[in-house]
């Protein structure tokens, strides 16, 4: 019963919070009098996504990889761990949040769910969408019946519903199995009260409430701290923007003193660690090899992911803050904690398509008030000519890999997946799986406790979580003693020990996620196992296998040492690159 309790806190929090929400007498009206609009839309959300998803997963036949598949892994391991021992799985999400780059929180999330739907990776996806999104976006849609109230019109609650359901940027991650939703719904909860105007008057009991939920929204992914950054001075920018509000200023500046340092606090105290790692880490050269060439690429990746709908219904929401005089201060808070977002983010790496979810719901609420503002704006007749294709063409967009994912459909597609951005994947097919099992079958069956694999690959293709994660999810070890491949040169370093593995595979040719330049290791460790001269001489070739047209993978046995003076050889072939980098070209060596 305990490992149950503990394993949903998650859901005592959004109980909670939405508690908190119901106890606004503003928010109990506008939800009492459209109780029934909002409970149709959370059983269509619900079931229209869960369906389409369900669809667009079952289509699918591969071995999860990269940052989707160890969030998948992550949430097997966190699951077996608490059905182990209450204790040992507390330690472990608490480790996890100072020590480990992905800790834990947003699995412990999940626990509950997978119990119940059970831990296969479509029941992974279904479980994000149900436990993560589904409420978000329905507080979201009593945020957005909150700020439409002065609106007449039946049809508004089914277009911005349909909207918030289709947002392509909030589904395309989490489909791809991203886990960066876990913190939509704190996001919506603290948007939802500055909307309120709650920070107006000074309010110690609900700052310090925003300062834990700030701090849980950086534990539970230490990437919005970019969000949480861009909180506080677009609070401080949109008061100071709008006359009328200057005389709130130092209330406002009071309940954010008091959020920060009740966040900051609570940091300080538990994950002191954590901050060690946030305020000395190098990122911005860990992540070099992901960063923007500048701002033109900025805005081509903004509007590939919102799409140009949506992206001009954002800029007609920004422009709404002239005529509607309720909303100008939220939209100016809405636009600066955009800017700021992207901005600092864009100083450490361009943006993944999960990393988005930093700043989805400031765009989705500038989509719904650009859609308020067509609709004031525009006569009925006018009104119904442009939004019904949009709204028919929006939902069509939706079922590219499921009811309409024949090849004939592909010219429609790549107009809408412009105008919307593209909701789901293309459907994942990993080519010879079996030939995959049967290498780490070998592999498994002929390795003794202290030989150790190394896997030189790293492309969507073939990585080394395609041998790590090939049982998933009735064996999270996968291939035994399987090394961790170094993939970026600057944040990863040289496998100093590489001599020393037993089996190496290799691609040929080598598979590489970036440049050459930025995966040296790789592809220098790559080159010496597929054409050194007298290779034969250290390694023999057990097994090949053909993944595609485009490459093979080979599994090497190390037959003999590898003297220093190759050692050297590679060596230098590194220093040439990075001479100034020890970590980066120098081996373990044989003793003389």
């Amino acid at each position: 019963m305990d490992k149950i309790l503990f394993g949903s806190i998650y859901f005592f929090i959004l109980i909670g919070l939405s508690l908190v929400v119901f106890k606004e007498k503003r928010i109990q009206e506008i939800i009492i009098k459209n109780k029934y609009k909002i409970l149709a839309f959370i059983l269509i959300n619900v079931v229209l996504i869960t369906l389409i998803s369900y669809f667009h997963l079952s289509k699918e036949s591969f071995i999860p990889s990269w940052d989707f598949g160890g969030f998948y892994r992550r949430a097997l391991e966190f699951t077996d761990k608490l059905d182990f021992s209450l204790q040992d799985a507390a330690k472990s999400l608490y480790e996890s949040i100072n020590i480990d780059e992905y800790n834990y929180v947003a699995e412990w999330y999940l626990y509950l769910p997978m119990k119940i739907l059970g831990n296969s990776y479509l029941r992974f996806i279904i479980c994000m969408i149900n436990v993560f999104l589904i409420p978000s976006n329905t507080l979201l849609y009593i945020l957005y019946l909150k700020i439409s109230d002065e609106f007449k019109n039946k049809w508004l609650d089914i277009i911005v519903g349909l909207f918030i359901i289709f947002f392509s940027a909030n589904m395309y991650p989490l489909i791809h199995g991203y886990i960066g939703s876990s913190g939509l719904f704190y996001i919506v909860f603290i948007l939802f009260f500055v909307f309120l105007g709650k920070f107006n008057k000074v309010n110690i009991p609900f700052s310090i409430l925003t300062g834990i939920l700030l701090l849980i929204l950086l534990v539970t992914r230490r990437w919005y701290a970019y969000w949480i950054v861009g909180f506080f001075v677009a609070t401080v920018v949109a008061t100071l923007a709008i006359k009328d509000n200057w005389k709130n200023f130092k209330n406002i500046i009071i309940n954010c003193f008091v959020s920060g340092s009740v966040a900051l606090s609570l940091l300080l105290i538990f994950f002191f660690p954590l901050v060690q790692t946030i305020t000395t880490y190098n990122y911005s050269e860990a992540y070099s090899v992901m960063k923007v060439t500048g701002i033109f690429e900025i805005i081509i990746n903004f509007i590939k992911v919102y799409g140009v709908v949506n992206v001009v219904l954002m800029g007609l929401g920004i422009f709404a803050s002239v005529k509607f005089k309720y909303l100008r201060s939220f939209v100016i808070f809405l636009v600066t904690q955009i800017v700021v977002s992207i901005v600092l983010f864009n100083q450490v790496q361009r943006f993944g398509s999960h990393h988005y979810y930093i700043i989805n719901t400031m765009c989705l609420l500038l989509i719904i008030i650009g859609i308020l503002f067509i609709t004031e704006l525009l006569s009925k007749k006018i009104r119904l000519f442009i939004i019904t294709p949009i709204i028919v063409l929006l939902v069509i967009n939706s079922l590219q890999t499921t009811v309409l994912s024949n090849k004939k459909f592909e010219p429609l597609f790549t107009v809408t997946n412009w105008m919307y951005g593209r909701m789901y994947p293309v459907v994942r097919i990993t080519e010879n799986k079996e030939g995959i099992i049967d290498l780490i079958n070998y592999i498994n069956a002929n390795t003794k406790e202290f030989d150790y694999t190394y896997a030189i690959a790293s492309s969507v293709e073939f990585n080394e979580d395609h041998l790590r994660n090939a049982l998933l999810p009735n064996d999270l070890e996968g291939l035994h003693n399987l090394m961790t491949t170094r993939v970026y040169d600057l944040r990863d370093y040289l496998p100093n020990n590489f001599f020393y593995n037993r089996y190496v595979i290799v691609t040929d040719p080598v598979q590489l996620q970036f440049d050459e330049s930025q995966q040296r290791v790789i592809s220098v460790l790559g080159d010496f196992m597929l054409n050194y001269p007298d290779i034969d001489k250290y390694y023999r070739l057990i097994k090949e296998i053909k993944i595609n047209n485009g490459f093979n993978v080979k599994l090497f046995e190390r037959i003999d040492n590898v003297p220093n003076s190759v050692r050297q050889e590679i060596s230098d072939i590194l220093k040439s690159y990075y001479p100034n980098e020890p970590k980066m070209y120098e081996f373990e060596m044989l003793p003389e």
